[in-house]
């Protein structure tokens, strides 16, 4: 990460505010959203006793704060939009981007890319991270367009190069995707976000995919754009449900093994699978390709 300020506490007093950083997410869950916020308390006066004044930390605790007045929002819903959650995004946004403008004061999220890529003082991975936040926000409030522009920066800034911020650029997109009736749109950003899952080794991002899906019910997910027609293609999204949800998903044979599903049904599928870009549970392509067939095959 890029530091936007030139002082450097010593390492030992960087090391207790990381520790308690760490403990946010414990806390959280643990302990309760309110204790939660005597940790933050706790981290600014470590801040201020020791120095730390980096624009970075300062995100990061802005960034948190957010997240616990949004938690408390959704459970108390006391007002139409919530408003100091809101405001913590914005101050986690300017602290990591060196920004001075609100977020929402960018028209379009290639406006709001550009000045952040442009800014020479931020810290690009906490700038994305406030990003996350303040979408996540926007989209419980039903602020979808917002919601979706703060989305799409995340997954333009993050890229390849980082595949957890990526993907949960799709899955605050889903999020609004869904609360907007756009639920053919929040499939594929889901299917996105699971591939991505399998390059990701700790379990936030597939949680809060779990999370963003159960929005919506199987059949509305699976099948809402579906017309009579479609048949077919509604019999291999139940049968990629079932492999997904009631098989050793290793490879094909254990497919065949744990589940009884004929191999050659198994081999359909996969060639419908590749020929139908947009269809969900594509990330089995590499589990149902035959070994030897692997290095040939490729998601797109």
């Amino acid at each position: 990460m890029t530091c936007v300020s030139s002082c450097q506490a010593p390492a030992h007093e960087i090391d207790e505010v990381v520790a308690i950083e760490a403990l946010l997410l414990r806390r959280a869950d643990a302990r309760g959203i309110h204790r939660h916020l005597e940790t933050l308390d706790r981290m600014d006066h470590l801040m201020e006793e020791h120095g730390l004044v980096q624009k970075q930390w300062k995100s990061r605790v802005s960034n948190q704060r957010a997240r616990v007045l949004w938690r408390i929002w959704i459970r108390q819903q006391d007002s139409s939009e919530p408003k100091a959650a809101l405001d913590h995004a914005q101050d986690a946004f300017e602290f990591a981007s060196g920004l001075t403008d609100k977020i929402s004061d960018f028209a379009t999220p290639k406006a709001l890319s550009n000045a952040i890529e442009r800014s020479k003082k931020k810290s690009l991975i906490d700038t994305i991270e406030s990003l996350i936040t303040y979408g996540t926000i926007r989209a419980s409030a039903k602020q979808f367009t917002e919601a979706i522009k703060s989305a799409n920066a995340v997954i333009h800034l993050a890229g390849e190069e980082n595949p957890r911020l990526w993907a949960m650029g799709y899955l605050v997109r889903a999020e609004a995707y869904i609360g907007n009736g756009q639920l053919v749109e929040a499939r594929q950003d889901i299917e996105k976000a699971t591939v991505l899952e399998q390059q990701i080794d700790h379990r936030y991002v597939g949680d809060r995919r779990r999370l963003v899906q159960r929005a919506i019910s199987p059949m509305e997910f699976f099948f809402s754009e579906l017309e009579a027609k479609d048949f077919d293609k509604a019999t291999y999204r139940l049968l990629g449900w079932f492999i997904e949800t009631h098989s050793r998903k290793r490879n094909q044979n254990e497919i065949y093994k744990s589940t009884g599903i004929s191999r050659s049904l198994l081999k359909s599928y996969l060639k419908f699978l590749i020929e139908n870009t947009d269809e969900p549970y594509r990330h089995l392509i590499p589990i149902l390709t035959p070994h030897s067939d692997t290095t040939k095959k490729r998601i797109t």
